[in-house]
């Protein structure tokens, strides 16, 4: 699995906690890595494309500008890695508040709004029963989700999706 992505700015980070933003250049092509990885990368053009071992994808788009920070996180030892269009990097009130700049926190009036959308266009067969993919989102919460379904893969080479929290792609039983 690999997801290509083009973003300006790699935040250092420690942990799960941005630090600052380096003169590294993002990379472009994510792959997973056993080790695993997490990078906060801002600055993203609202366009992703993952591409899974059978060669089928999965296109990401937002639209609207909040969400313009984008993490790339592969746990060590999984089978996926995940895409999650945010609209601030890990820690952003902290490092806004220290006066770094770039870290996409919006303050907003009582009474206000932001809004974005996210679209997902797949070439892939269709995923899981309606019934089913209820189910599965009942039974997962956003920080589980990685856990949960770490190195559960379907024996077939059918792309089943589940986006839950962020926007988390991988396949699941």
């Amino acid at each position: 699995m690999e997801a290509e992505l083009d973003a300006t700015v790699t935040w250092r980070h420690e942990g799960e906690i941005a630090i600052e933003p380096t003169d590294e250049k993002p990379a472009h092509r994510h792959l997973r890595e056993m080790q695993g990885y997490t990078r906060y990368l801002s600055g993203w053009n609202s366009h992703a494309m993952l591409r899974f071992a059978n060669d089928r994808t999965l296109t990401l788009k937002t639209e609207g500008t909040p969400l313009n920070h984008v993490v790339v996180h592969c746990p060590a030892g999984a089978d996926y890695l995940c895409v999650e269009p945010v609209s601030h990097v890990s820690d952003g009130f902290n490092l806004d508040a220290k006066g770094i700049p770039g870290t996409g926190i919006a303050f907003m009036p009582p009474g206000s709004e932001i809004t974005a959308s996210l679209s997902m266009e797949s070439d892939a067969t269709p995923g899981p029963t309606r019934r089913r993919r209820r189910a599965l989102t009942r039974a997962c919460t956003a920080n589980r989700l990685r856990e949960d379904f770490a190195g559960n893969t379907p024996a077939s080479d059918e792309a089943n999706f589940l986006v839950h929290g962020g926007v988390s792609f991988g396949k699941i039983r």
